[in-house]
């Protein structure tokens, strides 16, 4: 009935298109949800925990990160691999078919606390992966594959406004665009941030302000120097009453985008920011800061 592009649409959509209408089928085989739901009620509740929470993760997820995120163990991973709900590829990941995917997360969002709590988890986790990758302390090919997991963090940091964790990510993911050359990615991602944070700009103005430096040197280096000008514009006129250079040090490193952005404008002005950045930087504790020591 369907062509291949819109089966595709559908099952993207929801599992429940996955169905039959045939007589002589089984009850828990007339459809992909009825199949899941066979299975779920063979599951003991902690391979159900388990594999709840890994339907937060995107794109797979290290053995690590299964024990610290979703609580897994060796023995209940094994038992979830071997009735073919999760599986280990070469490399060592773990991975959820994204079907199989889709209805873990149904059941995660019936639990409301239990998967803001998870999906809390899983940012935190990913903050800090963010800035290993930033930093060099895990290789391009391990922080290349790791990229879905951090969109999916940003998006959720965004939208439930923790802004503890966009401190951590606002100059992190901007480094790790020109580390792998992801900037449409990353310009899509600071702009969605830029929307939802403009409707609190009077409570957080600096974080605004560091997010629009960000976007303005991504739009820099795909030559959109309208854009550009328009985003520093913006960012100088919220950081307007203060002293940047005495400020948090998450609004310095910002700056250090506001001079890359100005590198295609004007490079003096360029420079200069950047000379106060070493100034500001040679007068910081950095030996705990990974940022400021990338910086650096």
């Amino acid at each position: 009935v369907y062509s291949l592009e819109r089966i595709v649409a559908e099952i993207q959509n929801g599992l429940d298109f996955l169905e039959t209408n045939l007589r002589d089928i089984p009850e828990r085989h007339r459809s992909i949800r009825a199949v899941f739901e066979w299975t779920w009620g063979l599951l003991t509740q902690a391979e159900r925990d388990v594999f709840m929470k890994l339907s937060v993760f995107r794109n797979g997820c290290t053995l690590s990160a299964t024990e610290v995120i979703a609580g897994a163990t060796p023995r209940i991973l094994q038992s979830l691999i071997s009735k073919a709900l999760v599986y280990r590829d070469q490399t060592g990941r773990y991975f959820l078919h994204e079907l199989l995917r889709q209805f873990g997360e149904e059941q995660l969002y019936h639990l409301d606390d239990v998967n803001h709590l998870t999906r809390d988890d899983h940012a935190s986790y990913y903050a800090d992966i963010a800035e290993q990758i930033m930093s060099n302390q895990l290789s391009a090919k391990q922080g290349e594959v790791e990229l879905e997991n951090l969109y999916a963090t940003w998006y959720w940091a965004v939208d439930t406004l923790n802004i503890d964790l966009l401190w951590r990510y606002v100059s992190t993911y901007g480094i790790i665009s020109y580390q792998f050359g992801y900037f449409s990615e990353m310009k899509i991602i600071y702009d969605y941030a830029i929307d939802k944070l403009s409707l609190h700009e009077a409570d957080y103005p600096h974080l605004l302000g560091s997010m629009v430096y960000v976007s303005a040197s991504l739009y820099a280096y795909l030559l959109d120097l309208d854009k550009v000008q328009i985003q520093i514009s913006r960012g100088q006129a919220l950081f307007a009453k203060v002293d940047w250079t005495g400020a948090r040090r998450e609004i310095v490193y910002s700056h250090y985008h506001l001079a890359l952005a100005f590198r295609r404008l004007d490079y003096n002005v360029s420079l200069r920011i950047v000379k106060q950045i070493a100034s500001v930087l040679e007068s910081l504790d950095l030996s705990a800061d990974r940022i400021g020591l990338t910086m650096q």
